[in-house]
């Protein structure tokens, strides 16, 4: 029985390490291409595919917002009006509003390569300004490789699936919300959510801010912190390490000290490859 173990447990070792080398040439692959795409690398030839396309216009009675970005720099901002602005957009960027819901989209088939023909003065930027206090019922957003800043947004459901780049958001209320990150690094801040469910990706994800109802959290390859308000108490903490470090304030997770079925919220965590922290505010 000894023996079986022990085989059992080289076994396991032995697919860890092989699982790391391929982590590893994942996360250095994803990174040139990040850097690459986002004009780290220098490379300046013109592509064919971008246009000097712009638009400007004013929008109202927008409660539903969907937006696809395939490529490019994206700014969601507060503001006094609705307005969807951008430059270097592609030629197949539209925009059209259907009763009280407003979608955005573009299409390009390989972003990264796309971006890396550009130089940072032609790639697409595209701003949306939302009028302070606007409170949607839903809000759609799929980002393809883009270095993309959200301040302030208000929504009953948000969904949120990140492709490869930077992405940063705070100041977000949602009743309901979905991230599934892709590549790079996703950093939230004085978030307001209820019922989380977060698939982590591969590179840097960090959350501050309040959850509260039934939240589900699956790492990622990479580091995941969450900084929450509130105490431990408040929640019932189900963990399930994965082969990177789960902890809880400091402490290494355990059932017998983090599972609290009488607590108001609850927290669901899948570990990963990376780390993934908890700390309570």
């Amino acid at each position: 029985m000894r023996s079986t173990n022990k085989v059992a447990k080289y076994v396991a070792i032995a697919l860890g390490l092989i699982l790391a080398i391929f982590i590893i040439s994942v996360i250095v692959k994803t990174t040139l291409g990040i850097f690459g795409a986002f004009g780290h690398f220098g490379k300046n030839a013109a592509s064919s595919s971008v246009t000097n396309k712009e638009f400007s216009q004013e929008f109202n009675g927008v409660t539903s917002l969907d937006l696809d970005y395939s490529a490019g720099y994206l700014e969601i901002q507060k503001g006094d009006v609705f307005r969807i602005e951008g430059y270097n957009l592609p030629n197949n960027f539209t925009v059209e509003q259907k009763n009280d819901t407003l979608k955005i989209k573009d299409s390009i088939k390989d972003p990264i390569n796309f971006l890396n023909t550009l130089s940072d003065s032609q790639k697409p930027h595209l701003t949306v300004t939302i009028p302070e206090g606007t409170a949607f019922k839903e809000v759609d957003l799929d980002f393809g490789a883009s270095d993309t800043r959200i301040d302030t947004l208000k929504t009953g459901r948000l969904k949120v699936d990140m492709g490869v780049g930077r992405v940063e958001m705070k100041s977000i209320t949602a009743d309901n919300a979905k991230f599934n990150n892709g590549a790079g690094e996703v950093v939230l801040s004085d978030m307001k959510i209820n019922d989380m469910d977060m698939e982590c990706g591969v590179g840097k994800v960090s959350f501050e801010g309040s959850l509260t109802g039934k939240n589900k959290i699956e790492g990622g390859v990479g580091e995941t912190t969450l900084a929450i308000n509130g105490k431990a108490s408040d929640f019932d903490i189900k963990g399930e390490p994965g082969i990177g470090e789960l902890t809880v304030d400091g402490s290494r997770y355990t059932e017998d000290r983090f599972r609290n079925s009488g607590a108001p919220n609850s927290l669901d965590i899948s570990g990963g490859v990376g780390s993934l922290r908890i700390t309570f505010e």
